[in-house]
């Protein structure tokens, strides 16, 4: 195993992964430039990449990475399908507006992170959907996106992260026991 799947293996065990969530979420709410918009815009790649750093550990890195992609492709194929629809139009102006697409990356990793990751940690959890939820409302704030394409996006996030789960995932933590277990005869 190469030293950096080591260290995510080590950072998001079952034992760590309230405290180092927890951590990514501040140091991304507290360098230095703290604009709204600045803030929604790393946590839209905060989330995400905690939910996949958790994923890996739990064995699930690949599938969680092919639903954020089908997750990516459907919000960028809205935004270009669209063309200059009333629902596309920005705020401020253009077009691209539907769905956010800043939400929708947010509210995927945050569903991961409150569902897959941290269920035996439901403060962090929750301030996993916070964020998320911050993401959005930074970006209705800049007028990026009106609350419909905030909303939109949060839903496609949610619905990719939730759907062609596996019914009864087994984490690499179980596998590993297994596997020990089998060798010892128990």
């Amino acid at each position: 195993m190469n030293c950096l799947a080591a260290r995510l293996l080590a950072l998001f065990s079952p034992a760590r992964r309230g405290v180092t969530v927890l951590v990514i979420l501040l140091l991304t709410a507290l360098i230095p430039d703290r604009d709204a918009e600045h803030v929604g815009d790393r946590l839209q790649v905060a989330l995400p990449l905690a939910g996949w750093a958790c994923a890996f550990a739990n064995g699930d890195g690949g599938v969680y990475a092919l639903r954020f992609a089908a997750s990516w492709l459907t919000v960028h194929g809205l935004k270009h399908g669209l063309g200059d629809t009333p629902i596309n139009r920005r705020p401020s102006g253009g077009l691209l507006g539907f769905p956010s697409g800043h939400t929708a990356a947010a509210s995927f990793g945050a569903s991961y992170l409150a569902q897959g990751c941290l269920q035996r940690n439901p403060w962090v959890a929750g301030a996993s959907v916070i964020a998320a939820g911050f993401t959005g409302a930074s970006r209705i704030e800049a007028r990026a996106h009106t609350i419909w394409q905030v909303f939109w996006g949060a839903l496609i996030g949610w619905v990719f992260e939730r759907a062609f789960r596996r019914r009864s995932p087994r984490t690499l933590w179980r596998r590993l026991k297994d596997r020990i277990a089998r060798r010892h005869g128990r």
